[in-house]
């Protein structure tokens, strides 16, 4: 997903490279409006533009070109099928010892623990019982996976916004069946998208999609298994396709706008 901030800063300078001066055409608005000396703003814009794009690593990624198969099905930015693909490469089931990396790399552990279970689409009033969770009980957690070294809540957002009081409704919900079921283990979350964006409970880290590919990509020596890699490759060139190469695109894009 191209960068907001570079997204306005080509705006901008597209507007000012075009219109250096005062558009209106009327003598008299000439003459009293002073004209606007405009190289200072575009020097300083160039600056810090061909900064980020030098700051940014993601230009020196190579790109295979492999086409995005989740494109051409029409679900690139599907929240479901993502949060799917997540679920699987965090299911011990599935992926092997290759979940409990990727636990360790999307919550910053120090250690990698041992993933027990990865659920997926988890109502709460299959989790948690009593009356004061009527009123949310259809509500769904995206994955949840629990590890020797807690729980780990993952709440998907692509296009949506978290909804009043989400992310903290989860966290004690998924405290309380700690509770029922005499788990002592830390409960915590992670709220995934696109740029990511906070969430609504202190609990739940913010990670973004791009830091998402970012980190699988260190993990591909932990692949063990052929099932897993062919999971990791396909995830990780959807990845790319959607949230990677077209910041790519702008990046080159300013470079080349300042440098023509």
């Amino acid at each position: 997903m191209p960068s907001p901030l570079l997204t306005s800063i080509l705006t901008v300078t597209d507007y000012l490279a075009r219109h250096p001066k005062p558009l209106t055409s009327s003598s008299n608005i000439h003459n009293s409006v002073p004209r606007v000396d405009t190289a200072p703003l575009i020097a300083s814009l160039r600056l810090v533009s061909l900064g980020i794009c030098k700051s940014s690593n993601q230009l020196e990624l190579a790109d295979n070109g492999c086409p995005s198969i989740l494109s051409l099905i029409g679900r690139s930015t599907h929240e479901n099928t993502h949060s799917d693909f997540i679920a699987a490469l965090l299911d011990p089931t599935v992926s092997g010892e290759f979940s409990g990396h990727f636990f360790a790399a999307i919550t910053d552990s120090a250690t990698v623990p041992q993933v027990q279970r990865c659920r997926r689409e988890v109502l709460l009033k299959e989790l948690v019982s009593g009356t004061h969770w009527s009123t949310v009980a259809d509500r769904r957690i995206d994955v949840l996976v629990e590890t020797s070294e807690g729980i780990l809540i993952i709440e998907n957002k692509i296009h949506a916004d978290e909804s009043d009081g989400q992310t903290a409704t989860y966290l004690k919900a998924v405290q309380v069946y700690a509770q029922q079921n005499g788990i002592t283990a830390r409960v915590h979350g992670l709220l995934l998208s696109p740029d990511g964006r906070p969430a609504q409970s202190l609990h739940f880290r913010a990670l973004s999609y791009p830091t998402l590919f970012t980190q699988l990509q260190k993990l591909a020596d932990e692949v063990t298994t052929p099932e897993c890699l062919a999971l990791y490759q396909f995830y990780l060139n959807e990845l790319f396709s959607q949230f990677i190469r077209p910041k790519i695109a702008i990046l080159k894009r300013t470079q080349e706008f300042w440098r023509n």
